[in-house]
């Protein structure tokens, strides 16, 4: 998965490459589609929702597979980070890691709420 991230963020992935790497998790898998050839049609609400920023079909493929593939082997958070998709700040000594603003916002009125009463 690393090398087929870094050859299709370097715009430098081939079908060949696909099929050797995303390609082969989807067949251990089971997966029928989407083996031998990288996708050529972006996934609207993958890239509105969650990476916006993303126009290539291929990378953003490789991500969702990512988070699939990692997201139970204690990996995933370390993607996020990477990828700059989590705020990571330290309150009082303590670290908090969010996935976005409007979760932050909750948890911070929430605790002015709790100092104040």
């Amino acid at each position: 998965m690393n090398y087929a991230e870094a050859k299709a963020e370097l715009g430098q992935l081939t079908d060949s490459d696909w099929a050797n790497t995303v390609g082969e998790l989807r067949d251990r898998a089971g997966i029928t589609g989407g083996l031998s050839s990288k996708p050529t049609t972006i996934d609207p609400y993958l890239q509105t929702v969650y990476f916006p920023e993303i126009s290539d079909p291929a990378l953003l493929e490789i991500r969702r597979e990512r988070g699939i593939e990692l997201v139970y082997e204690g990996l995933r958070m370390a993607d996020l980070i990477r990828w700059k998709k989590v705020i990571w700040f330290l309150w009082n000594g303590m670290e908090f890691m969010y996935l976005d603003w409007i979760s932050l916002w909750i948890w911070m009125v929430m605790e002015f709420w709790m100092y104040v009463l």
